[in-house]
Order: C-alpha cells, then structure tokens, then sequence
C-alpha cells in the first residue's frame, strides 16, 4: 500500500487524456490496482464522470490517492473558476482535489492575478488543497 503523505506529490501519476468511456474507466481502475496514487484529469477531456466513477469503485479511499484537475482557459476568470471546480467535483465525486492546475494559461487573454485569485478562492472554500 503507498503511504505517501498528501503534502507530497506522488512521483508517478495516471493522467487520462484522450481517455473516455470504458477505456479511461479502465485505465484508472488498472493504474490504482498497480498501487498508482495519483490521477490526472482535465475538463476539456470529457471524462471526468469515468474518472470519478473508476476512482470510486477502486475500493481506494479518496484520501489515498492524490487527484489532479486541470482548468480550461475559458474558465479561469475569476467569476468562473470556482463554479467550473465545483462542477468538476461533482462529476468525480469528491469533496476535493489535491491539485488544480490552469491547463493552458493565456496570460493575454486572462490576466494572472485573475485566476491566481481565483485559486485562492478555491483553496479557501476547500475544494482544492493545492494550487501553484
């Protein structure tokens, strides 16, 4: 069993891109039977409910594992952050995250502080434990 401390980024990670379906249900389910700790998802990946639902089904308990989700660009505005992760939540079926993650910064488009507020924000509402 890993024992890895949640303040320490697992060094091996499972991300699920380009996964959908079965295949990123299966993935995730494969990838934590081979005693891997961290799961990487994003928004823009569409699967984010086979994530959850393989995590779930693992028999894992979520604290156990290290869980990574990315933001798209359209929602890293501050009004917008919150909510997306809140959704994101949902379709994985945690309380939080350990780590979000702007996928594709655009810092002509959406400022920095922005979203690093928005971060914050986040991280005080608990939803996500880590943030850059």
């Amino acid at each position: 069993m890993n024992t890895t401390p949640k303040n320490i980024i697992p060094v091996l990670g499972a991300g699920t891109f380009r996964l959908k379906g079965k295949d990123a249900y299966q993935s995730v389910n494969t990838a934590v039977e081979l005693d891997y700790r961290h799961i990487g998802t994003a928004q823009i990946y569409g699967n984010e409910q086979d994530v959850g639902r393989a995590i779930r089904d693992s028999g894992i308990k979520a604290r156990e594992l290290f869980v990574t989700a990315k933001i798209w660009t359209e929602f890293l505005s501050k009004n917008k952050l919150t909510a997306i992760l809140e959704q994101s939540l949902e379709k994985l079926q945690l309380d939080k995250v350990d780590l979000t993650l702007v996928h594709w910064p655009l810092p002509d488009e959406v400022p920095v502080q922005s979203y690093v507020e928005a971060l914050a924000e986040a991280n005080k509402q608990k939803l996500t434990r880590l943030w850059p």
